[in-house]
Parts: C-alpha cells; structure tokens; sequence
C-alpha cells in the first residue's frame, strides 16, 4: 500500500488535469476569464505590416458563460489536428488556420495544466510570435488579444476534450407540429462536424419543394459534417438534448436544398471580419411556426441577416409565405364549391398564413389551406 501511495505522488500533476491527447475536438477556455473561443470568421491569424507587427485574431472572440452561449454553440468546438510534438492546426466551421496562413499554433502545457498557445506569421522579412491572451474586458464577450511577453493569468488556457461535462447540446428555437404529429422542439443548424442522433434528437433536411410544401428526410443513424438541417428535440434544454460529436460519417443529405451559413459577425472591432448574409424576404424562407401551430419554412418579418451556424430554404420569387413540412407532398389540389363545407375542419388560411376561419363559405375565389392542404375554391 505503502509503494502504490508513493506511486502516485511521484506522478507528474500534469495527470490530473484534462491535455491535448493528440487530433481531435476541443474547445479552448482561459483560464483568468472563463470565457471561451468561438469562431465568427474565416479569415486569423495573418501579420498585418511590418511595421505594426500583429497577428489579426478577429476571426476569434471569446464568450461566456458555458450553459448559455458555448454548450449549444458549434463554432465553440475546435479541431486540433495534430503536426508535432506541440504544433496544431485548428479548424471549424468554416475555418482552417494553416490552409489561410501556412502556420500552426504552439501549444505549451505548464506544471498546473493550462497551456500557453502562440501563432507565428511573417511580413515583410519579419518573422513575429505572439501568445494568445484574454483581457481584463468584462463581461461576456470579449475579442482575443495577442502579446509578446510578460505573460500573465490571461494568457493561459484549459484545452476541455468534448464530453459529458464540456458537451455539445442543441437549444430549441420553438415548438411545432411536423405534418399533424405531437409538438415538439425544432432549431436549424449547420455544423462542420457530423453527430450521432439518438433518441432525443432527430436530424432532417429537405429534399424536394413544391405547391407550398417542403418534402422532409430523416438522417436515421448520424448527421453529416457541413450539411444545412434542422433537429428535432425532445427537451426543453442543451443539457437534454446532447449528441456524440463524430470524425466521420456514411450518412448523406442527398439533394439537400437547404443552404447553410456559417457566418454572422456583424459589428466587430476588426471591419475586414464582418461577415453576413443578408436575409431576403423574396428568395429566402427559415424555419418556424406556422400560425396554426404546424412546423414551415416561413417568411420573417424581423430578420437582417441569416443567424450563425444555421440555414434557410431558397425559394423564387413569388412563392408563399409559408410553405409546411411534410413527410409527403399531396398528388394534386383538392377542388370544391365554395357552398360545400367539410366535417371537422381545422381551419382556413390564406397562402401567407393567416386564418381566415374554420369554413370556406363567403370566401372569394381563389387558393386557400384548407386542414392543411392546398384547395382551390370556385
């Protein structure tokens, strides 16, 4: 007992803390602030001129705290991929530091765990390594700041391997019905790594569009990297609604036709990092709730740019405002005379949306949703 008591003392503290074991998915913490890094760009890390000599780190802020706005935040989730013995390429969505700048970070652990991480560029024949620093900016948010020397608290990092303490969960956006089932959560997403579903969350994209309908496919094992979908979820919270992160993936979105955005980083204290896509009410629909309470890709009458890290359906000119989910699109439109009425109807709705009543009697002619399908009143 006496021996194996000894053995551990002698073993290097380094052990007791969580490190880099090699290529993988991480995310980076300080460990003065607790914030964490997440990506807003796909544009680091390069040496502006040589006479400023700084290494641009506005593709990066840092954030907090981890319930609210990293657990569910796919651009938090960092791979490493291992060059050397110290040296890491980091990537994610959208972003790959040595495919922008041919240059690796430095990781170097201390004696308490944390590491020190600096970059190395080069302008004008000058050759320039900076650390990787937080700042005493409180708050939040803060953007990543680069130092030279004398190192402090700030310049430290925890390396957190993705588990079930440092998760990646999904937060649903809303509730809805999907073509006539119980509600449920729904959010949009678009990630560069693939996840395994299961049975708190379901993963779907679009397949076909067409009379106001958009056709749904399910992912049944796993959900591919760099694929625009949306989740279903069973809970309420990220901590409900975990997944397992994957390398790789058999599973495809075959003719996908949603479109994903990786971006949304609209004022930033470096303007070369603003990067958006601006929402178009004519062309563009997102996920949400149909006024009847029923799942839809519809128009939105409060964005400006697409959100971060999710997608949207493109759609031409003149296509209505709401178009439902479903598992099938109906053959044909159903045609009725505008005196005949249908038992148990649950509603009429315009094109755009709006309920117009529980029968077609009086109405004008022309298309309406009427329990749901398209129907044409003469």
């Amino acid at each position: 007992m006496k021996k194996f008591l000894l053995s551990l003392l002698l073993l290097s503290p380094l052990t007791l803390y969580a490190q880099l074991s090699g290529s993988g998915y991480y995310r980076i913490q300080n460990s003065k602030t607790e914030r964490y890094f997440v990506m807003v760009d796909d544009t680091a890390w390069v040496v502006a001129t040589a006479s400023t000599q700084d290494v641009n780190t506005g593709a990066f802020k840092l954030v907090k705290p981890f319930e609210e706005y990293v657990a569910t935040n796919p651009a938090s989730i960092c791979y490493l991929s291992k060059h050397s013995n110290t040296e890491y390429n980091i990537s994610g969505q959208g972003l790959d530091l040595y495919a922008r700048v041919q240059s690796y970070l430095s990781f170097r652990q201390r004696s308490n765990g944390t590491y020190t991480i600096s970059g190395q560029g080069t302008a004008g024949g000058v050759t320039l390594a900076k650390y990787l620093t937080d700042s005493s900016w409180r708050g939040d948010s803060a953007p990543v700041k680069t130092a030279e020397r004398n190192l402090d608290d700030y310049a430290y990092w925890w390396i957190r391997p993705i588990n079930d303490k440092y998760y990646f969960g999904f937060k649903p956006e809303f509730k809805a019905s999907m073509d006539g089932a119980d509600s449920l959560y729904y959010t949009s997403m678009y990630a560069s790594f693939p996840f395994v579903v299961n049975d708190n969350v379901k993963a779907y994209y679009i397949s076909e569009v067409s009379n106001g309908y958009a056709k749904v496919r399910e992912l049944t094992s796993a959900a591919p990297g760099v694929t625009p979908l949306f989740v279903e979820c069973k809970g309420a919270t990220a901590s409900e609604n975990k997944v397992t992160l994957a390398l790789s993936t058999s599973a495809k979105a075959t003719s996908n036709k949603l479109k994903g955005v990786y971006f949304c980083n609209d004022v930033e204290a470096y303007t070369e990092h603003r990067n958006v896509t601006a929402y178009n009410p004519n062309t563009m629909r997102v996920l949400g709730r149909a006024a009847d309470g029923r799942l839809a890709f519809v128009k939105s009458s409060s964005l400006t740019y697409i959100p971060a890290n999710s997608c949207y359906l493109p759609v031409p000119v003149g296509s209505p405002d709401v178009i439902y989910v479903v598992k099938s699109i109906p053959d044909g439109i159903e045609v009725v005379k505008a005196s005949e009425t249908k038992a148990k109807q649950r509603g009429v709705y315009s094109l755009g949306g709006q309920r117009l009543g529980d029968s077609i009697e009086g109405l004008q002619k022309g298309i309406y949703i009427v329990d749901g399908r398209k129907t044409v009143v003469k």
